[in-house]
């Protein structure tokens, strides 16, 4: 790797580093703004709920009341009972409608949350970009990687098979397997194949990523 690439891939390190702190930053700070705003809707419930409870015990007891001086034929009680029971019923109502927009009523304005949106979107964007351009060049250089492992095996099967047939023509004490190289007295065929080999990993890889075969994906990049 030359100066010039080592320096451009610390270049492109530290701006992924930025981008994603920058990231982190806009996720955590409307994370902690759509928590509060989810947290005071819960909140607000539950206290209608409590709410809720008490009013139908007052409308239960406003409602007994009125019924015993309906039978206590009590034309003054009868009137504070029915305004008492209209109070209570009101109330209810009331928090009803309370209850109903909390629960369906949004917790901030479309406009505020289209740029909240926008701006999450701005930011993991930028980080992807980076980061799919670090895969893209560290495919690259697995493809030149590849490209000399198969450069050195073509390299060593011309050189091995000139030893073999040129040097040793073809005498049977001449052809033997050792390390990498697999030579065959039979069809007089010289291979190489590497100890440490790379392609077979490769497709693996690349079979699993992009569910096409190495050979279609290789040089794609």
């Amino acid at each position: 790797m030359t100066e010039t690439q080592n320096t451009n891939n610390i270049e492109q390190a530290q701006k992924r580093q930025e981008l994603a702190q920058k990231m982190d930053k806009a996720l955590d700070k409307i994370t902690k703004e759509v928590n509060a705003l989810i947290t005071q809707n819960e909140n607000a419930i539950a206290e209608a709920e409590r709410e809720k409870t008490q009013l139908l015990q007052d409308q239960a007891n406003a409602q007994r009341e009125h019924d015993e001086a309906v039978d206590e034929v009590d034309k003054d009680k009868l009137r504070n009972a029915k305004d008492n029971l209209w109070i209570a019923e009101s109330k209810l109502k009331k928090n009803a409608k309370k209850l109903e927009d909390l629960h369906n009523e949004t917790l901030m304005s479309l406009e505020d949350f289209k740029t909240k949106i926008d701006e999450l979107d701005s930011t993991v964007d930028k980080k992807h970009k980076a980061l799919y351009d670090k895969a893209v060049d560290l495919l690259r250089e697995i493809d030149q990687i590849d490209d000399e492992f198969r450069a050195d095996s073509d390299k060593l099967q011309a050189l091995y098979h000139a030893m073999v047939y040129k040097v040793g023509k073809g005498k049977r004490e001449f052809t033997f397997s050792t390390g990498g190289s697999i030579i065959s007295p039979a069809d007089g065929r010289v291979r190489y194949e590497p100890v440490y080999p790379v392609e077979p990993f490769l497709r693996e890889v690349y079979v699993r990523a992009f569910g096409n075969t190495y050979n279609d994906v290789k040089g794609h990049f």
